[in-house]
């Protein structure tokens, strides 16, 4: 389906603020700061107009600069990938 240049930015800003948010959540946990943060743009966006293009690059600096600081969150979120299995205790019949 083609999208005109409108319908482009807003699916671009939407990813944006996705990955923003899923950045935030990492350790399954929002705190009130990055809540605030996400909220600010998102009304930005909604009630000024002509700014969707400058909020997408805020949200992917902070996506950036969010998962830079906080590094340690991301090997944390996915260690259940690393677990090994535990075989299950034998039955003494």
């Amino acid at each position: 389906m083609p999208l005109d240049s409108r319908q482009k930015e807003e699916v671009l800003l939407t990813a944006a603020q996705s990955l923003f948010a899923v950045s935030l959540l990492l350790d399954l946990r929002m705190g009130l700061v990055g809540a605030l943060v996400l909220l600010g743009l998102f009304l930005t966006q909604l009630f000024i107009p002509g700014t969707h293009v400058a909020v997408t690059i805020a949200y992917f600096v902070l996506t950036a600069a969010n998962l830079i600081i906080f590094r340690k969150r991301i090997g944390l979120a996915f260690k259940w990938l690393r677990k090994k299995p535990q075989p299950e205790p034998a039955l003494n019949a």
